[in-house]
């Protein structure tokens, strides 16, 4: 019988192989999910104030499309990055199988349509009842951001431009943050981050908290 020396042992897993493991399986703990939910803001905010807002300032384009730009440089990559990453194995299987969750339950396309169109009119209701209370938190709690008052809404963030800019700037912002980042947002704090959240049948309120700061 050959003896224990003779049998190779299995490496010891590296910084980014534990790194995986932690945020990849079973729930997280509570330090571990804020962390995912709110560091992904930071790229944004920072690709904002040092590449996008100078940029579309000189160039002369609402506001508004500083963030378009600035969400998708600093959302994607790191959000479908991360994804990607902690669904790569060796063996060619699908990279965010396993990693985001209910893709294997789809729900049928009426009951679908239903959840969709309902889903729509409640963001353009509350959206309008909301205007005030977004006013408020512009004027009284986040005034000392320098850009306050490019966030609070896109109508506004038009005026004085001309029109051929303004339909580039919604152009664009259809393909970016009508698709690409909508797509990558709900494959990211809703497939990945909310199953995992450490809160039971709560989850779904936190997961929403967290994803609005």
């Amino acid at each position: 019988m050959p003896g224990p020396s003779s049998f190779s042992r299995r490496p010891a897993p590296s910084t980014a192989g534990r790194l995986r493991s932690a945020i990849e399986g079973g729930r997280h703990s509570w330090a571990t999910s804020l962390a995912l939910h709110l560091l992904p803001g930071i790229p944004i905010v920072l690709a904002y104030l040092l590449l996008t807002g100078p940029l579309v300032r000189a160039i002369g384009y609402p506001p508004f499309l500083a963030w378009v730009l600035a969400m998708c440089l600093g959302l994607v990559p790191v959000q479908l990055g991360t994804l990607f990453w902690l669904g790569a194995r060796p063996g060619g299987r699908r990279p965010l199988r396993g990693v985001v969750a209910y893709a294997d339950r789809p729900i049928r396309r009426w009951p679908l349509a239903g959840m969709v169109t309902g889903l729509v009119l409640w963001i353009f209701v509350t959206g309008s009842v909301a205007q005030p209370v977004d006013r408020v938190l512009q004027e009284r709690v986040f005034a000392w951001l320098p850009w306050a008052s490019e966030v609070s809404g896109t109508t506004g963030t038009f005026t004085g431009h001309a029109e051929s800019k303004v339909v580039t700037t919604l152009a664009v912002s259809l393909i970016l943050s009508g698709v690409l980042g909508p797509v990558t947002e709900e494959l990211y704090f809703r497939g990945f981050l909310l199953p995992r959240l450490p809160t039971g049948r709560w989850a779904p309120a936190v997961n929403t908290a967290l994803f609005s700061l």
